[in-house]
């Protein structure tokens, strides 16, 4: 994630890429809700709780900071469907 191959890098690309989704996901659904759940030390973790307002779900992707080491998408798949 901390790669350069994109411009600033892989993490912060996702970061505007999920704000983005975020935004326009309440657009086409305006009666759903949504949280947010990320990987940390191989464990799924909640970092937002479910709600239905942009405005509740947003803050929490700004306060995403830096992963500490480097996991796969499919790593994190993995560990998910084992813990189900």
């Amino acid at each position: 994630m901390m790669d350069r191959d994109m411009r600033p890098t892989r993490f912060d690309l996702m970061l505007q890429v999920a704000r983005d989704f975020i935004s326009e996901w309440f657009d086409q659904n305006p009666l759903g809700q949504i949280g947010i759940v990320g990987m940390r030390a191989g464990l799924g973790e909640r970092i937002g709780e479910m709600s239905g307002k942009t405005t509740l779900v947003s803050p929490f992707i700004f306060m995403l900071k830096h992963p500490s080491r480097k996991s796969t998408r499919s790593s994190q798949i993995d560990i998910g469907q084992n813990q189900a």
